[in-house]
């Protein structure tokens, strides 16, 4: 809900990953194939991370490590997803690798971020 600013409130996938998301205020859940590209972006983004909380969650949880995971965001989707690892930050360490320079861009100035050019 956080990564897609409130536009779908809950998904669920059946045991081959077959996905249905739900738009918020709508009574009938949409296959994930149905959705735009960027959505779909997000609604995977988002299905990593809550695996990593699952499967490498705990008291001291390890860090997640992205890799130009948000290449194919528009900058409003990139914004929520770095607001959202914003969040998740303060309870792991998230390390997020990019070609692009947006990213340092949106990040800059928030405490606790630290930039690295390479």
């Amino acid at each position: 809900e956080k990564l897609t600013d409130g536009r779908y409130d809950k998904l669920s996938f059946d045991k081959g990953f077959d996905s249905q998301a739900h738009f918020s205020g709508d009574a009938v859940s949409r296959n994930v194939l149905s959705l735009s590209d960027g959505t779909v972006d997000e609604i995977y983004f988002s299905l990593r991370l809550a695996m990593c909380d699952l499967i490498l969650g705990g008291d001291d949880p390890c860090p997640i490590i992205l890799d130009d995971a948000l290449s194919n965001f528009d900058d409003e989707r990139c914004k929520e997803a770095l607001d959202l690892l914003a969040v998740l930050s303060e309870t792991r360490q998230i390390i997020l690798f990019s070609c692009h320079s947006r990213e340092a861009r949106f990040l800059d100035g928030r405490d606790g971020v630290n930039v690295i050019y390479g």
